[in-house]
């Protein structure tokens, strides 16, 4: 969150010297990502190095158990969903604006869902965007159950060669929820998302992020069948017993 500038390049060098100080002591590291593998066994010098993607809990976001919420009474709308920390530059808050307007310029039917606390920049008022603040996690799923698709976008990190390195928390959620996800095409989202069988991956440019949220309110079958394929992985895999237990083994090897 440092602006550019000799400060936060300041920063990031002793943050790495720091780590690779402390990698020494080190007998394996685990990253959410392939890329912080790599981070991990090139940058820190760690040996055993592993990649476990993150997950979510279809239990907890399973639709058919979610309650009845305010969102309930926007019927005949087509609700976006977006959560995200919305006061880091990455998250890409004025991408998720500049969508909802140029949106509101094709389709008045479609309602955006921002839930999200403090922002980088003020959050203006539009007739098509709808700010929930500081909600919690465990109600989540109720509201999450609403929605008729879900962005996943981001930035691209500009503080380091690795490119985007994040194991997307929200992306799991969504799938979760058996929700069709538009995700940004870059590092681990382009391989956990599979285009057209369990989301749609664009580029982060307005156009083509209106048009993909366009084609599935049209197409509201191909958003269940996304949906559902997208649930059945986390189901499969990317749930938090299958971190749990990968993780464990990595814990046995090194101490073994």
């Amino acid at each position: 969150s440092y602006p550019q500038g000799r400060e936060r390049d300041a920063m990031i060098k002793r943050e790495n010297r720091k780590r690779k100080a402390l990698a020494r002591l080190v007998d394996a590291g685990i990253g959410v990502s392939e890329v912080l593998k790599d981070y991990i066994g090139n940058d820190l010098g760690i040996r055993k190095s592993y990649s476990i993607p993150n997950g979510s809990d279809p239990n907890l976001f399973d639709p058919g158990r979610a309650d009845e919420t305010v969102l309930h009474r926007f019927q005949g709308t087509f609700k976006v969903f977006w959560m995200g920390n919305a006061a880091t530059p990455w998250q890409g808050i004025e991408l998720m604006l500049e969508v909802a307007r140029e949106t509101s310029k094709r389709d008045r039917q479609i309602l955006f869902v921002f839930v999200t606390g403090e922002s980088l920049v003020p959050l203006p008022v539009l007739s098509n965007v709808l700010v929930l603040r500081q909600m919690s996690y465990r109600d989540l799923p109720h509201y999450l159950a609403a929605a008729d698709a879900c962005l996943c976008l981001y930035k691209p990190y500009d503080w380091l060669s690795y490119g985007f390195y994040g194991s997307s928390l929200k992306l799991f959620d969504y799938m979760a929820a058996g929700k069709p996800v538009i995700a940004s095409d870059m590092g681990q989202l382009s391989k956990v998302i599979r285009n057209g069988v369990n989301g749609i991956l664009v580029p982060n440019d307005i156009g083509a992020i209106t048009e993909s949220l366009l084609t599935l309110k049209a197409d509201r079958e191909k958003g269940v069948r996304l949906g559902m394929q997208a649930r059945n992985d986390v189901i499969g895999y990317y749930n938090w017993d299958r971190v749990a237990q990968e993780t464990e083994a990595v814990l046995m090897e090194a101490c073994g």
